[in-house]
């Protein structure tokens, strides 16, 4: 479960001598995420950073152009978007993230040597489609219908380069992996001590704008908007009246998974992911004295049934299952006791089926296959060329 996400904007065009930037948004414990690309200027693919999970191209250059994904040390792909660099003057602002069935999205054509509206046409399919009178349009009620790739152009300035607009249905599969990976905490842990710095964010879905941050705090009644201005939030310093349940919510209706951060005014905390941990992978908690960073005899505790002793304030998980789902919380002797928290666990790549016998099996004809398929999209043909790059434009569970 992972999902590519354009920090620098949320689109997929950009000018020349812009920055990019782009990180792979997974699961806690799974195998190191970073970024590969496949650009148009070559056969082959590569690590666009082999020692992080993240991607600046800065400054970008039209070479920069191509396919980027987040792979793991197993192979495995979970997302894919076509990133194109221009050194012409105009973009199409198209989000790279897919848009959510049933809400709003306006594209806007943008001029490079000027902030003015222009009379704009818009191109989907390579079939006109509409004017703009101020450099934009507005696609309503979004559906399937309404996936494509997109272009537009203004008269004296050029049109800009081809994009794929990805549209998914709420409660799908696909929209379930994005709730996984929209709500992200910073640092990517449950607890903290009091007057630390917490960041929670919505990482946001194309044509859903309104993503915000919301909370019910322990001490509260009822839920209330963190941020009601942007999809994220931060509290410096946190206090242990921020404690509570934290979600992204918009205004078509949409909710992500919730999580529960605690501050506490104590002198231990438990270090334990706020994203969910990968069936089979492995995951150290770690107990933290807030005074001291000397090792400490540590008791880990399970659902507040005693688990194990860790010598030197931690205690590995190994492949872990779903049996290790719970409530976790540690004590160190003398110093006091973390709160508890919930370490969910999810499996990775769930709904991919796994063909490995069938991989086995067909090793020769595969390998032919992927030799025709490089040679025929080296040589540039239109109809594998146009079909590679809708499949690997759209979100991929």
């Amino acid at each position: 479960l992972s999902l590519i996400i354009i920090y620098s904007h949320n689109r997929l065009q950009f000018f020349e001598f812009e920055s990019v930037s782009v990180r792979c948004e997974g699961v806690s414990g799974s195998s190191t995420q970073t970024v590969w690309k496949k650009l148009k200027t070559s056969c082959f693919s590569e690590a666009c950073n082999s020692s992080a999970p993240s991607c600046t191209v800065n400054p970008a250059f039209e070479r920069d152009s191509g396919e980027y994904w987040c792979g793991t040390g197993e192979g495995g792909q979970r997302g894919a978007v076509n990133i194109s660099v221009t050194a012409g003057l105009v973009i199409l602002d198209i989000p790279a993230t897919p848009a959510a069935e049933g809400s709003n999205l306006t594209l806007r054509c943008i001029d490079k040597t000027s902030e003015l509206v222009h009379i704009t046409d818009f191109y989907k399919d390579g079939v006109y489609h509409k004017i703009g009178y101020k450099s934009h349009m507005t696609l309503q009620n979004i559906s399937k219908s309404d996936e494509g790739r997109y272009k537009c152009s203004i008269s004296g300035k050029g049109e800009s380069p081809e994009s794929w607009l990805a549209v998914v249905k709420p409660q799908t599969g696909d929209w379930k992996v994005l709730m996984h990976v929209l709500l992200s905490v910073r640092p990517d842990r449950l607890q903290f001590f009091e007057y630390s710095s917490v960041s929670v964010r919505c990482g946001g879905v194309g044509g859903s704008n309104a993503w915000r941050v919301w909370r019910k705090l322990n001490t509260a009644g009822s839920p209330e908007a963190c941020d009601t201005s942007a999809p994220s939030c931060t509290i410096n310093p946190a206090t242990e009246k921020h404690s509570g349940e934290y979600w992204c919510v918009t205004g078509e209706g949409g909710r992500s998974g919730a999580v529960n951060i605690s501050v506490t005014a104590g002198l231990v905390i438990l270090d334990i992911p706020a994203r969910p941990v990968a069936e089979g992978s492995d995951l150290t908690l770690r107990c933290i004295d807030k005074t001291s960073e000397l090792d400490h005899i540590t008791d880990f505790y399970k659902d507040g049934v005693y688990l194990k002793i860790g010598y030197k304030n931690h205690l590995t998980l190994q492949k872990i299952s779903r049996s290790d789902e719970g409530r976790y919380r540690c004590s160190i002797s003398g110093k006091g006791e973390s709160p508890d928290s919930r370490l969910a666990v999810v499996q990775p790549g769930d709904g991919i089926p796994l063909m490995l016998p069938l991989v086995f099996l067909a090793v020769p004809l595969l390998l032919l296959l992927v030799g025709l398929i490089l040679f025929r999209k080296c040589k540039g043909t239109s109809l594998m060329g146009r079909h590679y790059s809708r499949e690997n434009q759209r979100f991929i569970k």
